[in-house]
């Protein structure tokens, strides 16, 4: 039982951006699920799904805004300080977005 709960710890010590997120939030909205899902050692698999797919989502975003909105303003991709200011705005999106679609889901 004492390896397991390490081997737990373990697995939440390694957690990405939005599967920290993800753990908060159901932390906070559904405290009574968090500790079954913890308590079954399902939890570290169920954020590493939710990591994944937040990511993917958000680099699917990223990669549309960023191609709609260089055709739409003429930006130059060789223009490095306008390609950067486009994909930190369309990373902002993207967060926004998953955080929505991937974090807040019900599961």
């Amino acid at each position: 039982m004492l390896e397991t709960g390490s081997q737990q710890a373990e697995g939440l010590e390694t957690l990405g951006r939005y599967a920290k997120r993800a753990q908060e939030y159901l932390l906070e909205k559904d405290e009574s699920r968090y500790s079954l899902l913890l308590r079954t050692g399902k939890l570290p698999e169920l954020l590493k799904q939710i990591e994944a797919e937040a990511w993917e989502l958000h680099d699917q975003i990223v990669e549309d805004y960023v191609r709609i909105k260089a055709a739409e303003r003429n930006i130059n991709l060789a223009d490095t300080m306008e390609m950067t200011r486009l994909r930190n705005e369309a990373a902002m999106i993207a967060q926004e977005t998953v955080m929505q679609e991937v974090i807040c889901k019900p599961r």
